[in-house]
């Protein structure tokens, strides 16, 4: 997708000039400066995240914590493994969802924190601990420097002595018009 960058801006910036009589620029980097001389070839192709993409992005998170077998022990440890609830965390400790965001998670149902039975089984929560797009890890060990961040923990119920969460880290990318995410690792001390 990065060798996309250049083409974008050259296209975007042509279109732009199109009424212009002056000859074409000789290169992608002096057709940026000639259109805008801060604009770095990122800047112009880079569409602003909607409320919709953090949607997307959040429930592609969600589809993976909640169904990929690797978390499989994670999510019977914190949660209880013969139920397909989940509550949405925030709070002091991590980043608050967005009020307006409804999951899709199929075969899943959320369930509010009003709502959780402090004497019924536990319930999986899923905590949202870091949302940066913006972020790129400068070095190739990742594991803790993903631009998403949640964690998997005991919303509610009967905890049974359990106490922590099992950190997962992600990076996002745009594919075409809709989001995906890549699992990084996942940290359950």
């Amino acid at each position: 997708m990065h060798g996309l960058h250049p083409l974008l801006a050259i296209v975007a910036i042509s279109l732009a000039g199109c009424s212009s009589d002056r000859a074409p620029p000789a290169s992608p980097h002096e057709q940026l400066s000639v259109a805008n001389p801060t604009a770095t070839p990122e800047a112009v192709t880079k569409r602003p995240v909607t409320d919709a993409d953090r949607d997307m992005i959040y429930d592609a998170v969600l589809r993976h914590a909640l169904m990929d077998p690797v978390l499989e022990d994670s999510r019977e440890f914190y949660g209880n493994p013969k139920s397909n609830q989940f509550v949405l965390v925030g709070g002091i400790y991590g980043i608050s969802w967005p009020e307006s965001y409804t999951p899709a998670a199929e075969g899943y149902k959320q369930t509010r924190i009003a709502d959780i039975d402090p004497h019924g089984p536990r319930l999986l929560g899923v905590r949202l601990d870091k949302f940066d797009l913006e972020y790129k890890s400068k070095s190739e060990f990742r594991m803790f420097g993903g631009q998403i961040e949640i964690t998997l923990l005991i919303a509610g119920g009967n905890t049974g002595g359990h106490i922590g969460g099992c950190s997962v880290y992600y990076d996002a990318h745009r594919d075409g018009e809709k989001w995906a995410v890549e699992y990084i690792g996942a940290n359950d001390p």
